[in-house]
Parts: C-alpha cells; structure tokens; sequence
C-alpha cells in the first residue's frame, strides 16, 4: 500500500470514526493512526540500514617516514587496530597511503607524496592525515595543520622537533617513539657488563638524530674514559674511521642508522639496532619500542577516544609508549653476535629476565 492509498484509508475510516463517536475521538483516533504510521516508517527505516550496512567513511591519508621498518609496522599495526575497533560501529576507514622522505633535504619527496595520497579520493577530501615519523609530521605540521586533522606516530621528541609547542596542540595528537637514551645506555651495560665504550653515529640533516646525540653527550660525559671512550660521529662528516672498529664495543644510532643497517654491518661494525629485526640479522642487540603495538596505541588511544568517545583532538594527552604501555617497550640481545664481536654478556638466565634472547 503506498503513501496515497494509506491516506484515503485514513479519511474513511476518520469520516467513518468521526460519525460514531464524534468529532474529538476521530481526531485523537486519526493522531493515533498517523504516530504509528511514522513509528513503522522509522523502524523500517533502521531495519533498511541495519540490513545495508550503512556506514560514515572516515577517509585517512597515512604518510611513512621513508622505507624504514619502524614506520610500515607502526603503520600496519595503526590500520589494523583502527579497523577491528570500528568494527562494531558506524564507521569505516579508507585508508590511502604514500612513502615520504626521513631527511630534512628532501621536501620534494614529501610533498610529492602528500600530494598524491591527497587528492586520491575521488574528489573528496580526507577527514586525517596520520604521519608516522618525525620528518613526515614536521612537512605535516608546518603545511596542513590548518586544513586537516593531524595524528603523528612514531615521533621520537614531538616538541624538540616544533611538531607540537606542548604535550597537547590544536587539532593535533599523537604517539611518541623509542625509549630515552638513558634507559638504552642502562641496558646495553646491564646487558654487556664489561662494556667501556660506546659511539654514536649520526646525520646532522636528521632531526631526531640531533636530539638523541645530545642525550647521548649527556649521559657519558659523566662516564670514565669520556670522550675518547665514546666517539660522536656526523657521517655528512665522515665516516666511522675504521680504526675505531677494534676500540669501541658498541655503535649506537638513530634514524639514520636504521636507514643504513645493512650497509653498517657489512662493516664489521658491532651495532645496537632499534627494532627486533635489526638484533636478528645481525645487531648485537636492540632497544627501543615493538613497533606495531605503537601504532595499534595511536588507533586505540586517539583516533577511537576521538570518533567514538567524542574527545577533541586537542584535549588528547601525549601518548608514550614506555610511560603509557611498559609491552611496549622493547630489548633484544643476539647471543652469535654478541660473542663474534667478543662482548661478555650477562648470564642468560639474568637476560631473559630483561630482554629478548635471540641465539
């Protein structure tokens, strides 16, 4: 029965109502009719869009720090999370993704891939930008900030590096990364207990290799031997003079270093790498952060506080992994390597206690 036909149905039976039990009862009567009517259309209605799967699209353009690992597995740990926890919801995320630049040099890289991934919805705009490394959040920051929501994840100082004045900014919330140079400097001479030297090899075009070298500066200056003991080394400078192979136990880096780990250890250099990968293939051990639960804590702790829990970006805490989430933390020794570069280690049983034992 459509519309039309329901209506002369009304005005029979109103005329018909009106006739026996007067004017007043067939208005109340015809109200009744005309409430149920539209009660049935709503429910009708919630039963087309239950049945559908009607759903709002959260449109997402994810941008990746370079090709680093750290980056693609925050960033599939980030879609993953987001998609089961929406599951149950009225959204649903399209995510397109670019890889942009690490460097400081190279915004021509950035800007082709924030470009690209922009204007790839067919028109629309997205409703987040989500960044997952410290350049791609600065090239974020500093030419959208004003246009798109921003989440940055995997920043390793998000105020040194002027993404953020404070641990809160308007319209944009994010994850930090990595531990802080004390914590990894504590455990590698827990781990190594003879350990007596350790350099640090950096970019200077890398920012967050900028901060971490004056943490490192920081901690060993107040340790016998320093600085022979513990070499800084810029490689826009040089490279690590291989004389030094031989003298110091440990090389620790940052960003760049994980950019260029194959080609350090190929070497010979005995190396702390930052993610459990690095320690497999061949670092003598790793801190920092398990990468894919870093971004599993952007999706949970902002994206869904935001859409699901109403939270403005701007009222979200500056999440921390180490603080935030302790499993989220990350340490690793490999045993084979560890003893090819002639290191003594803690005693394994001691090492499980604190570290993931690889042999």
């Amino acid at each position: 029965m459509d519309y039309q036909q329901i209506s002369n149905f009304i005005i029979v039976v109103g005329a018909i109502v009106g006739a026996a039990y007067g004017i007043p009862q067939a208005i109340l009567h015809w109200k009744d009719v005309l409430e149920r009517i539209e009660s049935d259309k709503q429910e009708k209605e919630k039963m087309r869009h239950a049945i559908s799967g009607t759903k709002q699209f959260i449109r997402i353009v994810a941008i990746l720090n370079g090709d680093l690992i750290y980056s693609k597995e925050s960033y599939r740990g980030f879609r993953d999370e987001i998609s089961r926890l929406l599951e149950e919801t009225e959204y649903e995320v399209i995510f397109r993704d670019a890889v942009g630049s690490s460097r400081n040099d190279e915004d021509d890289i950035n800007r082709k891939a924030f470009d690209e991934a922009i204007s790839s919805f067919n028109g629309e705009l997205p409703d987040f930008l989500v960044v997952f490394g410290t350049r791609v959040a600065q090239y974020a920051v500093k030419n959208y900030s004003n246009i798109y929501p921003i989440i940055f994840v995997g920043v390793t100082d998000p105020v040194k590096s002027k993404i953020i004045p404070s641990s809160s900014a308007c319209g944009i919330a994010g994850v930090t990364y990595g531990i802080s140079m004390a914590e990894r400097l504590d455990f590698l001479r827990k781990a190594f207990p003879l350990l007596s030297s350790i350099g640090y090899i950096y970019h200077e075009s890398v920012p967050q290799d900028l901060a971490l070298k004056d943490e490192f500066i920081r901690y060993v200056s107040e340790l016998p031997g320093y600085p022979d003991k513990f070499p800084v080394i810029n490689i826009a400078e040089k490279e690590p003079d291989m004389e030094l192979k031989g003298k110091i136990d440990i090389f620790i880096g940052w960003a760049y270093l994980n950019d260029k780990m194959a080609k350090y250890l190929d070497m010979g250099l005995p190396l702390a790498g930052n993610n459990i990968e690095q320690c497999r293939v061949g670092a003598v051990a790793s801190t920092g952060n398990d990468d894919v639960k870093v971004g599993r804590l952007a999706a949970e702790k902002i994206l869904y506080k935001h859409l699901v829990q109403g939270i403005s970006l701007k009222n979200l805490p500056l999440i921390q992994p180490g603080k935030d989430d302790k499993t989220a933390r990350l340490f690793a020794v490999n045993l084979t390597t560890a003893r090819k570069y002639g290191l003594s280690v803690l005693e394994r049983n001691k090492l499980e206690k604190i570290a993931r034992v690889y042999s």
